[in-house]
């Protein structure tokens, strides 16, 4: 008997070491086969270290970014070689002009912020309660990531002219713990992903590179906040179809996007999970309800490349369809042209790649 039970804990350990090394494998992208695609024909704009994330206004023709110096932890005592948290902020670009008439990327988040972290952003717009057209640009923001003291907010502004911010009012609740993204459905109404459980250590990489489904996304009623979806494998993008009836969101580690149902009461129920080729970051869906997503493929040269800024990450951005997840590779780079790509987001004529760490984003023609 007591053979039986320690081979049975034997086989039990050969199982276990056999699913991680699959698993590794497989967030890893180790067999990620990659080749140059579209990354010629872009255009660098440059803007601030980190510039992450982007959402397009059509109206006025001006693209928000968001940027963060990841690298520079203590913003007080940044390490030698990782640059500096003083262009954190909220950039604006003209879009509207010919890709080779690009001009500079401007900051219009408010001035004197300390410690401000920008990632995941979203632009809203609708009518008050008088009818009066109005916008509003949801962002996620790190305020402080210290183990005793971690602070975590959706900041909402007000869009005025030229894309300036004003700030309105900043959300959090316990629910939300580690927002990556953010999606609003109404001025002060929105859905948020949790990306980890854990911030350090090797709870952290046990998480991630084991893929573990422990993280969630919440929604903000507008009074309270409530978990909306459970055991997502780190959360990232997340999404709106045109008809507000879809909502999407991305797993980055999994490399899959769910399908979601959203339900009158804002609850939602998984319609269906899609498998990508990368790791899905943040998402974007155009006019015609495409989503589009920037990612990458290999995650241990991510990895590498938090520690050391000179280290090339392959980049990918790929276009999805809403009703059959099909999806399409439009855009690969792996020479250093952009590194980690973060967001593929449509600019009118244009494909916009946002990135983890570089200080650009490449303005590209978009493709059919």
């Amino acid at each position: 008997m007591t053979k039986r039970i320690v081979w049975g804990v034997l086989a039990l350990i050969l199982v276990a070491g056999v699913w991680a090394g699959f698993e590794v494998y497989r967030v890893s992208g180790l067999g990620t086969q990659l080749d140059t695609k579209l990354a010629g024909e872009c255009v660098r704009v440059d803007v601030a270290p980190g510039a992450e994330d982007i959402q397009y206004d059509p109206e006025t023709g001006l693209a928000f970014i968001s940027a963060e110096n990841r690298r520079v932890i203590d913003h007080n005592n940044p390490a030698p070689g990782m640059g500096t948290a003083e262009g954190n902020g909220i950039y604006v670009l003209d879009v509207s002009v010919p890709l080779d008439q690009l001009g500079q990327a401007t900051r219009v988040s408010p001035e004197g912020w300390e410690d401000f972290r920008p990632h995941g952003l979203y632009l809203w717009s609708g009518t008050d309660d008088a009818g009066t057209a109005m916008k509003r640009l949801f962002v996620v923001n790190h305020k402080s990531m210290a183990r005793e003291n971690i602070e975590q907010n959706i900041e909402i502004f007000d869009v005025g002219e030229g894309g300036m911010l004003t700030h309105l009012e900043s959300v959090s609740f316990p629910e939300m713990y580690s927002p990556n993204d953010v999606v609003a459905v109404g001025p002060r109404q929105f859905y948020a992903t949790n990306d980890v459980v854990n911030h350090e250590g090797l709870a952290l990489y046990a998480e991630v590179l084991l893929s573990l489904p422990i993280s969630t996304a919440v929604y903000f009623d507008g009074k309270e906040g409530r978990t909306a979806v459970e055991g997502l494998a780190f959360g990232n993008g997340i999404n709106i179809s045109p008809d507000g009836k879809s909502v999407y969101i991305a797993e980055w580690t999994d490399r899959e996007i769910g399908f979601y149902d959203r339900l009158e009461d804002n609850s939602l129920v998984l319609r269906a999970a899609h498998s990508m080729p990368a790791g899905v970051d943040n998402l974007d869906v155009d006019p015609q309800g495409n989503i589009w997503f920037g990612g990458l493929s290999r995650l241990f040269d991510f990895i590498e490349s938090m520690e050391d800024p000179a280290k090339t990450v392959d980049s990918i951005a790929v276009k999805v369809n809403p009703e059959t997840g099909a999806y399409q590779t439009v855009f690969q780079a792996f020479n250093g042209e952009i590194n980690s790509a973060s967001a593929a987001a449509v600019a009118g004529d244009k494909l916009l790649i946002a990135t983890v760490n570089d200080a650009h984003i490449l303005a590209c023609p978009k493709p059919d």
